[in-house]
């Protein structure tokens, strides 16, 4: 069951990744995409967040710590992620 939850995540966001920068694709489903990406990283993000601010009002402060340092990276990560993928779509313009 992990086995096929890992690779439908995958498809799903390295296919939304690579068909966010494609200049054949309508832009309206780019838009899509980037949206699809977008949730995704935010989604895990606000999870280890959360987790982590449940971590930090028990008595495990060091891990609270580590699990919200990790979500606020992903969330960043998947601005980061977004903003690279138009910018490859339009290197490929020039």
């Amino acid at each position: 069951m992990e086995f096929l939850l890992e690779l439908l995540f995958d498809i799903i966001v390295e296919g939304s990744i690579e068909l966010g920068s494609e200049k054949t694709v309508p832009m309206p489903l780019r838009i899509l995409a980037a949206l699809i990406v977008f949730v995704v990283f935010f989604g895990m993000g606000g999870l280890f967040v959360y987790g982590g601010y449940e971590a930090m009002l028990g008595s495990n402060k060091g891990a609270g710590i580590a699990l919200f340092v990790v979500g606020a990276f992903m969330m960043f990560g998947g601005i980061f992620v977004i903003f690279k993928m138009f910018q490859k779509k339009k290197e490929k313009k020039k």
